[in-house]
């Protein structure tokens, strides 16, 4: 049971949802108003009045912590001290515009937690609607790459600061980048052995997990970081256009994953062959079981608690281990098989061009 209309794995990441401070207009029996405030446990209180009987919103809003907390703005505040020119919107946003210095304007924001959980439900609805419509329209290029785009198997969060970070806020676990996984496929034009242009495409989902060396210099895995994607050969999509590869990309991620982002059970992975010759390789070598060890040995941890990352690095880890040494697969910033084909010399250099149209043909299937 989760408690917001988000996928399983996304729920248990965010935190409860908090109360604000709300602002509000209270009119006293002489027909004055007032403006009062109640803060987040309930208790309320009254803003002090200008010396002309007015106030000054701007610091009745700083005065309780201004950018910093979360404040709700009632409609007779935002009515009552926006600007003419501004009452649209500042009705429709919840906040109210102040004038500046240099003839700016400031933006009191009206933010809340219950307006998070709104944002992030609204896009899961998006991308569902978006794969309502694909399935009407399976081939159409468009939909399957906004399909791709918004796909929740691609979301991570919108914040690349670990919480352990100086500048690091409780609001940021409420950040998750929910569209624009498509910039981050790597798109490589080839020239097959008969002289032909050629289109491959890898991307990956978003990991689970990551090792992490904290600012204390302990290591642990952080078993819900989501913090960026990696590489998954299975994806790998090559065809004769952009807009084709789009398309067989597409369907290969709904093969693999459901629309919560979760990989679909019971679906055979079998890995291409040359990555399970560098696999076996690795083992050959004993590469494989050194890093395995060294992963299975740190501690595990969540994401949004950094106070366990400050143990201390097993005796046997390597304090200059990569940051990833649980898969050859899996790499911080999704170059994986870019470094592999380094490691795999001419004969993988030239992998590629050995792509012909049967084997593309093949793909459909």
């Amino acid at each position: 049971m989760t408690r917001y209309k988000l996928p399983t794995w996304l729920d248990a990441c965010l935190p409860d949802v908090r109360e604000p401070w709300r602002i509000f207009l209270a009119e006293e029996d002489d027909g004055r108003e007032r403006l009062r405030y109640r803060d987040p446990s309930g208790a309320q209180g009254d803003f002090e009045p200008e010396p002309d009987g007015g106030y000054d919103i701007e610091k009745a809003y700083d005065s309780i912590g201004g950018d910093g907390v979360d404040v709700k703005f009632s409609r007779a505040v935002c009515r009552r001290f926006s600007r003419r020119a501004d009452k649209d919107l500042s009705r429709h946003m919840r906040s109210i515009f102040v004038p500046a210095d240099e003839g700016c304007s400031r933006l009191l924001m009206s933010r809340t937690d219950r307006d998070r959980v709104a944002t992030l439900e609204r896009a899961w609805q998006d991308f569902l609607e978006t794969d309502a419509m694909r399935k009407d329209k399976p081939g159409d290029f468009y939909l399957n790459w906004l399909w791709l785009d918004q796909h929740p198997a691609f979301w991570t969060r919108g914040s690349k600061r670990w919480p352990d970070h100086p500048d690091w806020r409780e609001n940021d676990l409420w950040h998750w980048e929910t569209s624009g996984a498509v910039a981050s496929f790597w798109v490589h034009p080839f020239v097959d052995q008969r002289g032909r242009v050629r289109i491959a495409l890898e991307l990956g989902s978003h990991v689970a997990s990551a090792e992490r060396r904290g600012l204390a210099g302990a290591w642990a895995v952080v078993t819900d970081a989501y913090i960026e994607h990696c590489h998954d050969p299975l994806l790998d999509t090559f065809a004769k256009t952009y807009e084709d590869a789009i398309v067989r990309a597409a369907a290969k991620v709904d093969k693999f994953f459901d629309t919560a982002g979760e990989p679909r059970p019971g679906v055979k992975r079998k890995q291409p062959k040359w990555l399970r010759e560098l696999e076996k390789r690795s083992r050959d070598t004993g590469c494989e079981g050194s890093a395995r060890a060294w992963h299975e040995s740190l501690p595990r941890v969540q994401f949004a608690d950094p106070a366990a990352w400050s143990g201390t690095t097993p005796a046997e880890a390597d304090p200059e281990a990569p940051q990833t040494a649980s898969g050859l697969n899996v790499m911080p910033g999704g170059r994986t098989a870019q470094a592999i084909r380094g490691q795999r010399g001419d004969r993988v250099a030239t992998s590629e061009t050995e792509v012909t149209d049967e084997t593309i043909d093949a793909g459909r299937k």
